[in-house]
């Protein structure tokens, strides 16, 4: 491949720099002093830490860093406190070039302490108020803490602890402070060992909780906390504060002990006694937690049990809503096939007529004017005395309850065709009433005329 004249000209007054740079970092890592850099070091962590450090191995990490082996932290002052002595085997740190340009001194670090391993960034900037701090911790053994060991000399505590952290810390403005803290134990256990009295072996088990920062407040997201020997439950938030002795707590917590563990244990029957104005719903024991870090205060609070409730119950709404938009939609059976229940589905785009039953008209109005004796024989054997044909006026038909009762259809498909054919219908009614009106003055002749027959018939037969 050919280069221009151009681009070689930007190759050479742009590589031979970079190559430069580079050369300088890998002599400067690699002759550095760094046993004047170890006394240096360990001379500002008993200046100004207060910390006694020392280092079997010191070496340089490219392009800007130190590893350091087999490091031991310990101190005269407050050293129970502290948590000291503090072992750590690797520690490996580099530093930023870019950040460093923007006004921020910013570290990777990746150690490997207390069994486990912790790797991440933490930058400060200039004035040392603002802190971002991003790291990822793995399986730390709290047996090798020796904070829990100052702290329960004679209560042995096991169990594996990880977490995440994403902060950004403000020490001037805590209200600008943001992040996200979680963390977990996994199999843990207290005991056997004596605190203050003998204490048998208790299986914490597994824990988990969530943790948010915003406004200057840390709120508790989530806790979850279960094992064969006790459950726990907390809500609430903490109030920042610049120093951890300073946060203001605003906790409700709750824990309940196994029956198992109860009945085996005298020590765990006294105690639950002795705290029986916090024992509440299901065998819980309710507790608030006030005042501060550094002087907490821990109130017995039944009345809590309302809350949990409410709590539980918040969590428990998003799971039945998402069921319910998961529920499936009820299936059809395809068109012309029988389907479950054995019947055929008919087309959706024709509406199934409804069928309704005919309306009777009442037992008066269904009464019907009776014809002649002139259409009848048996009629004119029988005659009706004179009142009959205004029975028959009063019973006559009303032509409007029969146009009502045609205009009924029997489907909804029908409606239109049906009402077209009701027209001449109408239109004849008056005609049929007139006819119904005529036909009693007819039927009133022909009986007069049958009694003067009969009466001439008894006179003839007296006669003979």
């Amino acid at each position: 491949m050919m280069f221009s004249e151009r681009q070689r000209k930007i190759f050479k007054w742009t590589g031979y720099p970079i190559f430069a740079f580079i050369c300088f970092l890998f002599f400067m890592v690699t002759t550095l002093p760094y046993d004047k850099m170890q006394d240096k070091l360990i001379g500002y962590a008993r200046d100004q830490l207060k910390l006694n450090v020392e280092i079997e191995e010191l070496s340089g990490a490219f392009p800007l860093g130190v590893v350091a082996k087999g490091i031991t932290l310990d101190s005269d002052v407050d050293r129970e406190k502290r948590g000291l002595p503090i072992e750590i085997g690797y520690l490996k740190i580099k530093a930023g070039l870019l950040s460093s340009l923007m006004g921020w001194n910013k570290m990777d670090i990746s150690a490997e302490i207390f069994g486990g391993e912790i790797d991440g960034t933490v930058a400060v900037d200039a004035s040392g108020e603002q802190m971002k701090i991003e790291l990822e911790i793995n399986e730390l053994k709290l047996e090798e803490i020796n904070y829990f060991k100052s702290m329960f000399p004679e209560l042995p505590i096991k169990g594996k602890m990880s977490s995440d952290i994403d902060l950004e810390w403000n020490s001037k403005k805590l209200k600008e402070s943001k992040g996200k803290l979680s963390f977990k134990i996994s199999k843990g256990t207290i005991g056997p060992g004596k605190w203050q009295v003998d204490l048998p072996l208790i299986r914490t088990g597994d824990l988990e909780a969530a943790f948010s920062i915003a406004d200057g407040k840390m709120l508790v997201d989530s806790y979850v906390h279960s094992s064969p020997d006790m459950q726990s439950d907390m809500n609430g938030d903490f109030m920042l504060g610049s120093t951890f002795g300073l946060w203001r707590p605003n906790i409700n917590y709750r824990f309940k002990l196994s029956e198992d563990l109860v009945n085996k244990n005298e020590i765990f029957k006294l105690g639950l006694s002795m705290i029986q104005n916090a024992k509440g719903k299901n065998d819980f024991y309710y507790f608030s937690l006030r005042g501060s870090m550094q002087m907490p205060r821990w109130q017995p609070n039944r009345g809590l049990a309302a809350a949990f409730d409410k709590a539980d119950k918040s969590k428990a709404e998003p799971a039945d809503k998402k069921s319910e938009r998961k529920r499936p939609a009820a299936t059809r059976p395809a068109i012309g096939k029988p389907g479950a229940d054995g019947k055929t589905a008919r087309p959706a785009s024709k509406a199934t007529p409804r069928k309704t039953p005919p309306r009777r008209s009442p037992l008066k109005e269904r009464q019907r004017p009776e014809r002649s004796t002139a259409e009848s024989p048996e009629r004119r054997e029988t005659p009706e005395p004179p009142e009959a044909p205004e029975r028959q006026n009063d019973e006559a038909p009303n032509p409007m309850i029969e146009e009502k009762q045609v205009q009924e259809p029997a489907e909804e498909e029908e409606i239109i065709e049906e009402a077209v054919e009701e027209e001449p219908v109408e239109e004849a009614a008056p005609e049929e009433e007139e006819n119904q009106e005529e036909e009693p003055a007819e039927a009133n002749g022909d009986s007069v005329t049958e009694e003067d027959n009969q009466a001439e018939e008894e006179n003839a037969a007296e006669e003979e």
